[in-house]
């Protein structure tokens, strides 16, 4: 397995990672996560910290508290071997974060304790998530037809096998044009292409931090 290389916007690690854009910069602000390019302007995420930052959310959905998040994902930054990463579990405990092979369980003697709350996340299903489970080849699935590809456009969203971006697509729809007149104008797409694009762009407008996109008629 290789490196991943390519980084992201915050606007489109946030979009990646289904977070708020203002959840995002808190956290990176206050260092929960990293952005691995800080001085850069615009700061750029790596596939790295996208994996840190899906799995700080899925803990907060579990309801594991900030301070042991901090922990989980300083543990998860420790771990430089992808084939022990690929099979890794991160599991709060109570006040306790621990670190153990996938399937292994929780001590019976763990959940015998009054009031402990038991909190875990599999990075591979964090990889499933971001679309790979090969470190070595990241095309990030939006949907089932929109992927992020650091090496195409450079990780502008394109309708997936094409460098076509959905931003395109998105212009031209609030131009009044139909997905057939879209489907003329670029004869490779299929009509479910276009509706998966603009059905992204869309959820860019409507979700937390993604005013940048303009609306698009359906």
């Amino acid at each position: 397995m290789g490196t991943i290389h390519g980084f992201f916007t915050a606007a489109e690690a946030a979009r990646i990672a289904r977070l708020p854009r203002a959840t995002l910069d808190y956290w990176t602000r206050t260092g929960l996560v990293h952005a691995s390019r800080r001085s850069a302007r615009p700061r750029l995420y790596a596939f790295e910290d996208l994996r840190d930052i899906v799995a700080a959310r899925k803990l907060r959905e579990g309801g594991a508290r900030l301070p042991s998040i901090r922990e989980a994902i300083e543990k998860l930054r420790r771990i430089d071997e992808p084939e022990r990463l690929a099979q890794a579990e991160l599991a709060v405990i109570g006040k306790n974060v621990v670190f153990r092979n996938r399937g292994k369980g929780i001590d019976p003697a763990d959940l015998n304790k009054g009031g402990v709350g038991v909190f875990a996340v599999t990075i591979s299903e964090i990889f499933d998530e971001l679309g790979t489970n090969d470190l070595g080849d990241l095309r990030i699935r939006a949907n089932s037809r929109v992927e992020i590809d650091p090496d195409v456009r450079g990780g502008t969203p394109v309708v997936a096998g094409t460098r076509i971006p959905t931003q395109i697509i998105a212009d031209l729809a609030s131009e009044g044009l139909s997905p057939d007149d879209i489907r003329e104008l670029y004869p490779s797409l299929k009509v479910e292409d276009v509706e998966a694009a603009l059905e992204y762009e869309r959820e860019g407008v409507d979700a937390p931090g993604g005013s940048r996109l303009r609306s698009v008629g359906g």
